[in-house]
């Protein structure tokens, strides 16, 4: 559900946007070593989230925007989560691995963060224009930053991206 709204003769625009998925039998999708890929089934994962834009035309020819999102991505079910080769000797001790599991070992998943979905997340951005003879230039500052990012469904550390920001002019 949301709302997409305009105001001040267009000048000014705010969208809001929240979501809920529950998703079930799921596939996931993982690299086991080089070459091989499997497709898991995550019994279930519930993905919530909002999201908030805004834009505004602060004089004629700057514009500034403001971005904001927050995803709660978690598994419910996947006790079946294969392991890679190569991140079972970092799985040692988590009480979810269990080595005696297929060819590097099993994991449960439960509770875990989906990959490639950061908590949170947010963008801010400025625009200024100059009309020239044939066209238009500009001038466009960005910065955007998101959460740690997992790529793996133990969420271990060393397959995982840290929080970062980037800014870019």
């Amino acid at each position: 559900m949301g709302a997409k709204t305009q105001w001040l003769d267009g000048r000014f625009r705010f969208n809001l946007t929240a979501f809920m998925y529950d998703y079930t039998d799921l596939q996931v999708q993982q690299a086991l070593r080089q070459g091989v890929v499997v497709i898991n089934n995550a019994a279930s994962a519930d993905v919530k989230g909002a999201e908030v834009e805004i834009r505004a035309l602060i004089a004629s020819r700057l514009e500034m925007s403001a971005s904001a999102t927050y995803l709660d991505a978690t598994y419910d079910e996947f006790p079946d989560s294969e392991v890679p080769e190569a991140l079972a000797e970092y799985l040692i001790g988590d009480p979810n691995y269990d080595p005696s599991v297929g060819e590097a070992g099993g994991y449960n998943a439960a509770g875990k963060r989906l990959s490639n979905a950061p908590e949170f997340a947010y963008a801010v951005a400025a625009r200024f224009t100059q009309p020239v003879a044939r066209g238009e230039l500009y001038l466009l500052g960005n910065y955007r930053w998101q959460d740690r990012t997992d790529f793996d469904p133990s969420n271990a550390d060393i397959v995982s991206e840290p929080a970062y920001g980037l800014l870019t002019v």
